[in-house]
């Protein structure tokens, strides 16, 4: 007797068919019979009347299942409680994001992560790409959160989440690529070179002069709050929006949009902490749910 033969004896017994017994543990139709042959052969006698119809449990079999089934419940709850169970990581993390994924899905990420690791501590700061690359290549950062790169030294890339740029702007807004430079935008940065790359590769250079920048706010809440008050234009990515446009708070003013790309980088190294590296895999995979 072993386990596996009891598990086919239990199973058999609650479908009273060696077809269905097969299909739900995954193994071939004569390995059931076997193991219920090995079974009824160490105990000495018969488990299951058999017909060309119908499998029928025999008394022994009730009485074997009352026996055992508590027995053989309890022993994989305790293996499920023994595989389930959470290994308490401490230690400290440090983040680093360009603005947009720390505002918007990072803290709520880290929170979720929190709840099932709670003696590790985070450390988050926004920045540019290209000081959180240079944090993390000189070790002030764990891991980071950039656009898209190609591979310097010393940096362990992993894509994490695409996104595209697009135009929105005030639900009263109608827009008309005809009359760019009459509009009033709202950007990141006073210099944000965005805006005008985006007009120019959506619309044509010539048709973007002297874009009027209304407002610029380093922070895409505010941006969005602004334009839901103000008849403005602004590019933001589509997953910051999504929410405003499914309510109609703003609106996109134009299919045209530029795709970019999210990369979480690491420093090159063969060896990282057990807590830093779980916190990694547990982010790549949320953020590709996003």
């Amino acid at each position: 007797m072993n386990i596996r033969e009891l598990e086919t004896f239990f199973t058999l017994y609650e479908n009273c068919s060696f077809t269905k017994t097969a299909q739900k543990l995954g193994i071939a139709q004569p390995a059931v019979s076997k193991h219920i042959f090995k079974l009824e052969e160490d105990l000495g006698y018969k488990l299951f009347l058999r017909t060309k119809k119908t499998v029928k449990p025999t008394e022994e079999a009730v009485q074997l299942m009352l026996k055992f089934r508590p027995l053989i419940n309890e022993m994989n709850q305790s293996w499920s409680d023994l595989k389930n169970q959470k290994k308490s990581f401490q230690g400290l993390i440090r983040i680093g994001s360009i603005v947009e994924p720390g505002e918007q899905f990072l803290f709520d990420l880290i929170s979720k992560f929190k709840q099932q690791h709670p003696d590790i501590q985070f450390q988050i700061e926004l920045k540019q790409s290209s000081q959180i690359v240079s944090d993390v290549k000189n070790g002030l950062l764990d891991i980071g959160l950039v656009f898209e790169l190609a591979a310097p030294q010393g940096l362990r890339i992993f894509p994490a989440l695409s996104d595209s740029s697009v135009l929105v702007g005030n639900k009263k807004m109608s827009f008309d690529d005809s009359r760019i430079n009459e509009y009033e935008y709202v950007t990141y940065h006073r210099d944000d070179s965005l805006l005008r790359f985006f007009m120019e590769k959506a619309f044509g250079k010539r048709k973007v002069k002297n874009l009027d920048i209304k407002l610029s706010v380093n922070s895409h809440r505010l941006i969005k709050k602004f334009l839901q008050q103000e008849k403005s234009i602004a590019i933001l990515p589509l997953s910051s929006v999504k929410e405003e446009l499914k309510e109609k708070k703003l609106i996109q003013l134009s299919d045209k949009r530029i795709d970019y790309h999210l990369s979480l980088i690491t420093a090159d190294q063969r060896f990282i902490e057990e807590h830093k590296g779980i916190f990694k895999n547990y982010l790549l995979t949320e953020l590709k749910k996003i």
